[in-house]
């Protein structure tokens, strides 16, 4: 089912990722940062790769409500959970620090890319997470509802608006530069937006030092989730394999494995890596939310219509449940209805895959034995 670009749809691809330079660079459209203040913190002022030290008095069996799962740090209950925004363009190639993330979303950005928003209820260990890239306001509508607290470089004009809205803080370059470094092994070899990294411990020194509100008022899962010792099995068809499209050039493709119990994902071809642990991305859930996505502007920003709602599958176990979803509004977290029985979907525990794909595309979607 793969799809490969063709000469015109990569000359147009250029073309559009050349425009949205003005947004998706560390120079984003009302960052309040420039290109060459960007290339300046390589030299002075950067952060770094490192983990932080944790209190030897720290247990890990506490209620983790973005797995359902007890082996968080019981110093982390009832704080908010950590997002960063991670490049995923071809050209930025390999990734850092993802492989421990306990959701992923992935969403289309501009001209058909997609970009990763890894969700951490604790990332104090990781040394290298990226490389970090600017933010989308189809990314904050998915972990708003968590009170997550946002790690990115720069921001969509769209997203600017919405941080002003609903008051939203994160932890952005034209706040605190010292929470991002530049991979110098990269310098010269790739271009300079996806040489910038962040880690785990200047990630907690930034919220440190910018004062932010550490205690979370989520008191609600991620998802609808099964006890740890229950396993659900979706009942609508076998899902050994599964396959969708986010654009001509991006492409979700995951391929189950029995031993593990988990979905092993694959992008371009190729088995979708974190360099940092030499693993390839596995999860316990997957979901693919169909909904209305459309071009908004010259740049090529695009708008998710979430409150819509519509189609949705549930992926686990080797098998697919097809589904219904809501997002009523800008805040509130997606609700699933199994299309069989008519109630709310329940989840197994573990890590998550949450793709959200064009409702243009639903012929793509493909389940194999």
């Amino acid at each position: 089912m793969k799809k490969f670009l063709t000469g015109v749809l990569l000359v147009l691809l250029s073309v559009m990722l050349i425009a949205c330079g003005q947004q998706s660079n560390p120079s984003d459209v009302g960052s309040g940062i420039s290109s060459d203040e960007i290339d300046a913190y390589s030299k002075e002022g950067e952060g770094g790769e490192g983990a932080v030290e944790i209190s030897g008095d720290v247990t890990y069996d506490a209620y983790n409500p973005l797995t359902g799962e007890y082996d968080m740090a019981s110093d982390l209950v009832g704080k908010r959970p950590i997002a960063v925004s991670v490049n995923n363009i071809v050209d930025c190639l390999p990734q850092y620090g993802i492989a421990d993330a306990d959701i992923i979303y992935e969403i289309e950005t501009e001209g058909g890319i997609t970009r990763l928003m890894a969700v951490y209820s604790d990332l104090r260990s990781i040394e290298k997470i990226g490389s970090v890239r600017s933010l989308r306001d189809q990314f904050m509508q998915c972990v708003y509802p968590f009170d997550t607290i946002i790690v990115h470089i720069g921001s969509s004009v769209y997203a600017k608006k919405y941080m002003s809205m609903y008051n939203y803080q994160t932890i952005d370059a034209d706040r605190v530069l010292s929470v991002f470094f530049t991979d110098q092994s990269r310098v010269g070899i790739y271009d300079s937006e996806h040489t910038k990294f962040t880690s785990g411990a200047s990630i907690y020194e930034a919220i440190d030092s910018l004062g932010f509100e550490t205690d979370s008022y989520n008191e609600y899962p991620a998802f609808n989730f099964v006890s740890p010792e229950e396993t659900v099995v979706p009942t609508s068809g076998v899902a050994n394999t599964v396959n969708y499209d986010f654009s001509p050039g991006y492409d979700g493709d995951f391929r189950y494995d029995e031993a593990t119990g988990k979905y092993l994902k694959w992008q371009h071809g190729d088995q979708h890596m974190d360099a940092a642990t030499g693993t390839q991305l596995a999860f316990d859930n997957l979901f693919i939310v169909l909904a209305p996505i459309e071009v908004i502007d010259s740049v090529g920003c695009v708008e998710v219509n979430y409150e819509a709602g519509g189609t949705a599958y549930y992926i686990s176990q080797g098998h697919y449940q097809e589904l219904t979803w809501s997002k009523p509004s800008w805040s509130s977290n997606f609700s699933f209805t199994v299309v069989e029985t008519g109630e709310e979907l329940q989840v197994n525990t573990g890590t998550t895959h949450f793709a959200v794909i064009r409702t243009s595309y639903a012929d793509s979607v493909e389940f194999g034995a």
